[in-house]
């Protein structure tokens, strides 16, 4: 069952639309300070991404293909790696003699937030 109280698009920054968007092409790497801010921003990740299923936006499709992760460091530091679904699996397939012709370049209608898209969509203070 979905959450009543969802947060709207617009509550949302616009690197947060673009984190999605390059992991979408390859494997994407946002540094944090510590494990509970990369907690933070994968819950908040993850929050758009079911808030983009609700509202039915374009971009929806190729957050469904992206996994997220987290990794920590010996410094007490964590990473969130955001990269496709199955990209754990090109290295062996590859090693294998699996390949496949040159994918079309990233089809950009996928992700087509513009930051003045995001701005839009904010509340004014009028």
């Amino acid at each position: 069952m979905p959450r009543k109280h969802r947060a709207k698009l617009s509550t949302f920054g616009p690197k947060l639309f673009e984190f999605w968007r390059r992991a979408l092409a390859h494997r994407t790497t946002a540094p944090c300070p510590s494990y509970k801010a990369a907690v933070r921003l994968r819950f908040r990740l993850y929050e758009l991404r079911a808030v983009m299923r609700e509202e039915e936006h374009p971009n929806a499709e190729g957050a469904n293909r992206i996994t997220l992760r987290i990794i920590t460091n010996a410094d007490g530091t964590a990473s969130v790696i955001g990269e496709p679904v199955d990209a754990e699996f090109d290295g062996p397939l590859t090693e294998a003699g699996i390949t496949v012709p040159d994918a079309p370049p990233l089809d950009e209608a996928l992700f087509t937030i513009a930051e003045e898209d995001i701005k839009s969509k904010r509340p004014t203070d009028d």
